[in-house]
């Protein structure tokens, strides 16, 4: 039902066009994670409005999901925006998981130092997602290198982008100290 091409091309005001929905949200709950290589085929669909939900429901799929995500990562074949998705899912499937978040930086980080067969796009999505982690020091040389090697679309993402963060972080740490002092002298 996820996939069925009547529904996936009906109208919005039909009921029977939210079927889709229903059924990949249903598939998140029910934890289907052997269906998440077939729910990937939405990102490359015209008029697509349910990719976007994809990595939230592949990450209610359960850690059994990975191993499907990262073969749709590591798809050199998969559209960019596709291959995207999984990586977010897998920075979901992260979160709150140190172990996890471990293995996706280190494995971004690989897929970023790639010279042979990389795609400036995903990599763009790689870094904003290791952003997201806070886990940009960490992957620190393998942006650079990615940057520096011209692997990386800047119309996504920029050094400068990553120097932002470092600025916001640093002014808010500054002003946490600045209020720490002002309450104890009061």
């Amino acid at each position: 039902m996820a996939l069925d091409p009547g529904l996936l091309h009906g109208w919005p005001s039909e009921p029977a066009s939210w079927a889709p929905w229903h059924a990949i949200h249903a598939l998140g709950n029910l934890q289907a994670w052997d269906s998440a290589p077939a729910l990937a085929q939405l990102a490359d669909m015209e008029n697509d409005w349910l990719s976007d939900h994809l990595p939230h429901i592949w990450a209610d799929m359960g850690r059994e999901v990975e191993p499907a995500l990262w073969m749709i990562l590591e798809n050199t074949s998969a559209s960019a925006k596709g291959r995207g998705l999984a990586a977010e899912g897998l920075s979901n499937l992260a979160e709150e998981n140190e172990a996890m978040e471990n293995k996706v930086v280190h494995g971004f980080e690989k897929i970023l130092q790639s010279a042979k067969s990389f795609d400036p796009t995903l990599n763009a999505y790689l870094i904003h997602f290791l952003r997201e982690m806070e886990a940009v020091d960490e992957a620190m040389d393998a942006i650079d290198s990615a940057f520096e090697a011209g692997r990386v679309d800047l119309e996504i993402i920029t050094p400068e982008d990553l120097d932002e963060d470092d600025d916001f972080y640093d002014e808010e740490e500054w002003e946490d100290d600045e209020g720490d002092e002002e309450d104890d002298e009061n």
